[in-house]
């Protein structure tokens, strides 16, 4: 009795610890040749709906490097899973927490 009560617990917690898996989406591009522009797509949000990284003042934040986004995002827990470049120099990173 015990060990099937063991089993179920342990099926019960590798569950809802997958289950706690978020997934996001960083585009990083350089608006006219200046720094760069972050935005981020949750996977619980709508899909194409990108928010712009703001900051404390509430204006958007400007980076001077594609690599500078991408740390600015991974300080907060989140990991690089898979990299796409499009035509346009833009650059999605996929990441998960």
């Amino acid at each position: 009795m015990r060990k099937h009560l063991l089993i179920a617990a342990l099926c019960l917690l590798t569950t809802t610890a997958f289950a706690d898996n978020r997934i996001c989406e960083l585009s990083v591009y350089q608006p006219n040749f200046k720094r760069w522009v972050a935005e981020v797509n949750y996977s619980d949000a709508p899909k194409n709906k990108f928010d712009k990284i703001l900051n404390s003042d509430g204006k958007k934040m400007r980076f001077n490097s594609k690599l500078d986004a991408l740390n600015y995002v991974m300080k907060d827990g989140w990991q690089l899973v898979s990299v796409y470049h499009n035509h346009s120099g833009e650059t999605h990173f996929f990441l998960k927490k």
